[in-house]
């Protein structure tokens, strides 16, 4: 061995050991689930075996209903139904073919648009013909941590809110209780209880236009029809019209006033739509185009600053749940919880392809006539229709 570089080579290696160390000691390992624990997840592909069993189940109800059947009309009716169900059976039956491998094509997909460096530590594997096993490690503690304290500052911030509940025991409440309720419910904000009561002085006005409504209704009803309107009957007609422009007045008024209401509270959504502009530490390090950086950085700051300014009484809660938000951002890795594997499959695209088929005898591509008329029944049914094809990836 040629000692003339061994100094130089220990220190190499000695010098790789170290960052070895270093890397083991100052960040942790994303470990396997089987070391880690974490979560396995089932998704099934729509196939047309769904289907193929309603209208099974479908036929063979009509076949014994109609072996009972005693009506002309009805056996005649139900033969129908029968021969159609047949004729979509055998339709499906034609475009069912053979799946394949592809459970095995399908995770090669999802591999690829969801996690293609494949440093997110997930499990794939096929389950029979139509399902798909995803297996994830658990998160990072820190990451569950600082999820956990977002979510229950989140919570914190929803029971601020004003609750159904207690709308309904502020209508409820004896005219003499509602001051209590008022106070109750609005929690000393002067601002929210003026909108309370401005809502329930609307619904107080809606019961009170509503009840003369149909008191005039009925009086309207209640007098005898004659070939032509008398003076009374001309009255209360336009009593009762004059009442039906009140009441919609009012109707209107309440609604107004049950918004005002609703925008007292600080909503999930649009939480979610500021958060989504936040841009952690190492999201900004990675992202090449400075001016869509900075354009989010602003978004998410002026967004909110409109929140606090559109609820000024609810500051401080607003303010936990945007940090607790933010510390958990600057910890959490991409698939550190099952809603962000579910939330990457959803947008992975439509893992499908369509052919437009032609009419029969037309081509390669032809439908056939009994795949003609399975989709025209469907079509025409009021009860299934196009949406109804869309469903089933037709």
């Amino acid at each position: 061995m040629n000692a003339k570089n061994l100094p130089l080579r220990f220190g190499i290696v000695a010098l790789i050991v170290a960052m070895c160390l270093w890397s083991l000691y100052t960040k942790e390992l994303r470990r396997g689930i089987d070391l880690k624990g974490g979560t396995a997840m089932i998704f099934e592909i729509k196939t047309n075996e769904a289907e193929r069993a309603r209208v099974t189940a479908d036929l063979e109800a009509k076949q014994a209903e109609l072996a009972t059947a005693t009506d002309d009309a009805r056996k005649k009716a139900l033969q129908d139904q029968v021969e159609q169900d047949k004729a979509n059976l055998s339709a499906l039956a034609k475009i069912e073919g053979d799946p394949g491998d592809l459970t095995e094509r399908i995770i090669n997909v999802l591999k690829d648009r969801v996690d293609p460096q494949g440093l997110s530590s997930l499990e794939w594997r096929p389950l029979g013909r139509s399902r798909i096993e995803v297996r994830m490690p658990a998160g990072s503690t820190a990451s569950r941590d600082a999820k956990a304290r977002y979510d229950e500052s989140l919570e914190k911030l929803e029971k601020g809110n004003l609750q159904r509940s207690d709308l309904w025991d502020l209508m409820s409440a004896a005219p003499e209780q509602r001051d209590a309720v008022l106070a109750r419910i609005s929690k000393g904000d002067a601002a929210v209880k003026a909108v309370l009561r401005e809502y329930v002085t609307a619904n107080d006005v809606v019961n009170r236009t509503k009840a003369e409504l149909d008191k005039l209704q009925a009086r309207a009803g209640d007098i005898p029809a004659t070939s032509q309107p008398t003076a009374e009957q001309k009255k209360v007609m336009d009593d009762v019209a004059a009442a039906e422009a009140a009441y919609e007045t009012a109707q209107n008024a309440f609604t107004e006033a049950n918004e005002k209401v609703q925008a007292q509270n600080v909503g999930k959504v649009a939480l979610q739509n500021i958060f989504r502009n936040y841009v952690s530490t190492s999201e900004a390090a990675s992202m090449k185009n400075s001016d869509e950086r900075n354009r989010r950085k602003e978004a998410f700051r002026i967004g909110v600053d409109r929140l606090l300014a559109e609820h000024p009484n609810r500051k401080e809660d607003v303010n936990t749940v945007v940090t607790a938000y933010k510390n958990w951002a600057e910890v959490r890795r991409q698939l550190d919880d099952p809603s962000d594997l579910i939330r990457l499959i959803r947008n992975a695209g439509v893992l499908e392809f369509r052919i437009a088929p032609s009419a029969p005898g037309q081509g390669e591509l032809a439908l056939t006539q009994e795949q003609v008329t399975y989709y025209k029944n469907i079509l025409q049914n009021p009860d299934q229709g196009p949406e109804y094809l869309r469903r089933l990836n037709k």
